[in-house]
């Protein structure tokens, strides 16, 4: 009876886990590889300028999040077999996105403030992309939170984390750069 429990605990646990971490993997690949790429491309001060754009996209996702994907996690996730489900998802989602949109207005009409706060005069001509992003990575978030929800964890870390930065280092790989085109 203790090998049967045992051999069923490590088929519902191992799994999942193996799924997680692959990717988890996969999202710090992206990450690093974005980095690299950037690198390559625009030099140490682009990196630096892409870091303080990344933290305004972040602070700004964080806020119009505000805290639903941690709401849907635990409300769809108590009983993900609920018809109640999909009214909860489309409202974070609705709500979400309309304080991301607002919050994607702010940085692109501050952004020239914003280059003036971190010192950073590159800063302004970055804003206005990333403001583009700001309500995309809100909901990539919201999902996330709902992904965990009904118990997808690994589509839940692809969500929140790497897989944009793993498809767009992929776009323009490590070995093309600005530099080396030029020349």
């Amino acid at each position: 009876m203790l090998t049967k429990l045992s051999h069923r605990l490590k088929g519902d646990l191992i799994l999942p886990l193996a799924r997680t971490f692959i990717a988890r993997g996969i999202a710090a690949l992206g990450g690093l590889l974005l980095v690299v790429v950037l690198g390559r491309l625009y030099g140490p001060a682009g990196v630096g300028v892409f870091a303080l754009a990344q933290s305004v996209y972040l602070g700004a996702g964080i806020l119009a999040r505000y805290g639903m994907d941690n709401a849907l996690m635990r409300y769809v996730g108590q009983d993900h077999a609920s018809s109640a489900i999909k009214i909860y998802l489309r409202w974070a989602v609705s709500r979400s996105f309309s304080l991301s949109v607002l919050a994607a207005v702010a940085v692109f009409l501050l952004r020239h403030r914003f280059a003036i706060w971190f010192d950073a005069p590159m800063l302004a001509s970055v804003l206005p992309g990333i403001a583009l992003t700001i309500p995309a990575f809100t909901v990539a978030f919201v999902l996330g939170g709902f992904m965990k929800g009904i118990r997808r964890p690994a589509t839940a870390c692809l969500m929140e984390n790497g897989s944009i930065s793993l498809i767009a280092s992929c776009v323009n790989p490590p070995g093309c750069s600005r530099k080396a085109s030029a020349g």
